[in-house]
């Protein structure tokens, strides 16, 4: 299963790219966190795995503080170069969430669990902030009911130019391109403020849309030099907007070049076979992927029903689009962007961004998985990680420059082979309808977090994952 990361291509010149590129490549460096806060041990503790989910750095960071039982406590430090930065070294709570010692399922109301299922993304766990350099403290905010590392991961744009250090993200109307580079660690809103190019993309809809409560429902193809966004409207009952703008280069412009779109459609989704009911989720939070060959695949999911596949085959003017259901994978009780922005569907994108998946909780509070992958390049899709249960979380990471693997937040002390454990992988090579996932490749990990006891540890992959640009082996 040993991968070889590319190098990082050259970053554009309007956004901020790292000052400078880690080298020492023979040292440790760490590409996932295992993350556990069991608060009923008063235990916090962090491993750090390389690329391929073998252990270099585990650090106890020692009891929690007072007050912090829940998720708290001292934060580990790590420094690729074997060193303690003073920045990263905090004493206060580096994690916010559901504390390890219980799995998310129906016996929780909330979907903050650091081991759910819908707490990965695209820039690693919604509760904590993970850096090859340390579990970073005082970086994760709430701000209601999400944190600011939630927001940014549902925000996020599937988008494959070339620059890996430049995030694509839709918010509140406007589209941000931000510098994904954080050399100290400040909040995330607060980097997108001083570093992201945004270009408020409202004016180009019509009365009743909901272009400003969509998020991330917006994808960008390199080959084809397209982006497109798909959005709600009220004016029709399950009327989308959708918006195709031309000729856009990223890799040599930024956002403030979205000016008109050159197709501007609407589609009635409840005359599309297969539409299930216009929810929060399924109208909020949709997401579009624009392949090579021009065509665009559209994922939802409606809550304790259906994560389901559309595909919109364009023609030659873009004058008569419309969506057709490929697929749809059932889900039980689950719940989505109604019940707060902790819920629903997120998206993650291969290394290389040749493959996005979309997935979502099979059951409650972020257990289980249904998900789809769509290949870009190929412009082809497939179901990717199934996993029906109705306890533990399948979290997914990006492995290797070009596919996914999928974490099982077990019991780690289970005296079986049910634990915790990498239960899959989904490679390149997706064919319509066929099943990229290796599900029979799990990988069990020799070091675990304290405490010795029940407990059930997420896993997150650093934030700079994607600008990591070699193996250090």
């Amino acid at each position: 299963m040993g991968r070889t990361l590319t190098a990082m291509p050259a970053a554009i010149g309007n956004v901020i790219s790292p000052s400078h590129q880690m080298s020492a490549a023979s040292l440790p460096r760490a590409s996932y966190a295992l993350i556990s806060a069991n608060s009923s041990n008063s235990i916090n503790e962090t491993v750090f795995l390389d690329a391929e989910f073998r252990a270099i750095a585990p650090y106890n960071a020692g009891p929690v503080g007072a007050g912090q039982a829940t998720g708290g406590g001292a934060s580990a430090s790590f420094d690729r170069f074997l060193a303690t930065y003073k920045d990263h070294a905090q004493t206060s709570g580096a994690y916010n969430g559901g504390p390890t010692q219980t799995q998310p399922s129906s016996n929780g109301t909330t979907s903050s669990w650091v081991n759910a299922t819908n707490n990965s993304g695209e820039f690693g766990n919604d509760n904590t902030w993970v850096s090859e350099r340390g579990l970073q403290g005082n970086t994760v905010q709430r701000a209601g009911t999400n944190t600011v590392m939630a927001q940014t991961n549902f925000s996020y744009i599937n988008s494959d130019h070339r620059d890996r250090n430049a995030v694509l993200t839709l918010n509140a109307g406007q589209v941000s391109l931000t510098s994904r580079w954080r050399p100290t660690p400040p909040s995330l809103l607060a980097l997108q403020k001083s570093k992201a190019r945004t270009k408020s993309i409202a004016a180009q809809f019509g009365a009743g849309s909901q272009i400003a409560s969509q998020f991330g429902s917006a994808s960008y193809n390199n080959v084809r030099k397209e982006f497109v966004t798909v959005a709600y409207n009220t004016s029709v009952a399950g009327q989308f907007d959708v918006k195709i703008w031309k000729n856009i280069n990223f890799d040599t412009v930024d956002v403030t070049a979205l000016g008109v779109p050159d197709v501007a459609q609407t589609v009635n989704m409840n005359t599309v076979s297969g539409w299930g009911s216009n929810t929060t989720e399924s109208q909020y939070r949709v997401t579009p992927v624009l392949v090579d060959s021009g065509d665009i695949y559209l994922m939802a999911f409606f809550p304790s029903a259906a994560i389901r596949l559309f595909k919109m085959v364009r023609t030659g003017g873009d004058t008569t689009n419309t969506f057709t259901l490929l697929d749809s994978i059932t889900t039980t009780t689950s719940y989505g962007l109604e019940q707060g922005s902790d819920y629903g569907m997120k998206t993650m994108q291969s290394r290389n961004g040749q493959l996005v998946i979309c997935f979502c909780p099979y059951y409650y509070y972020g257990t289980g998985i249904e998900s789809f992958v769509v290949d870009k390049r190929n412009s082809s899709w497939a179901r990717g990680f199934q996993y029906a249960l109705t306890s533990g979380g399948c979290q997914v990471l990006p492995y290797g420059d070009d596919g996914f693997a999928n974490w099982f937040s077990g019991n780690y002390y289970a005296s079986n082979n049910q634990g915790a454990y990498i239960q899959g992988f989904v490679t390149p090579g997706v064919t319509a309808g066929a099943s990229p996932v290796w599900t029979n490749a799990n990988l069990y990990l020799p070091v675990a977090t304290a405490p010795n006891t029940t407990n059930y540890p997420g896993m997150s992959q650093v934030w700079e994952f994607a600008l990591q640009s070699e193996l250090p082996y």
